[in-house]
């Protein structure tokens, strides 16, 4: 199964508030560490790149909704 970029968020934390969001509706979300396990936030306290989420293809407009209406802010 294919799956598609959805954002990028600058903090661990938030990509996990996000996956919680979008596990209650029933969509997988896959977090994408390129530096390992959060290894820039835990040096610097911010992550330099951030942190790709992605969900399955199919999932991906559902998820951008549900994602748009969250209150969840990333700075």
């Amino acid at each position: 199964m294919d799956r598609k970029k959805l954002m990028n968020v600058s903090h661990y934390i938030i990509a996990e508030m996000y996956k919680d969001i979008l596990e209650d509706a029933g969509i997988g979300l896959y977090i994408s560490e390129k530096n390992g396990p959060h290894i820039m936030e835990i040096y610097l306290g911010q992550g330099h790149e951030g942190l790709d989420l992605y969900v399955d293809e199919e999932d991906y407009e559902e998820a951008k909704k549900i994602i748009e209406q969250s209150q969840i802010m990333d700075d």
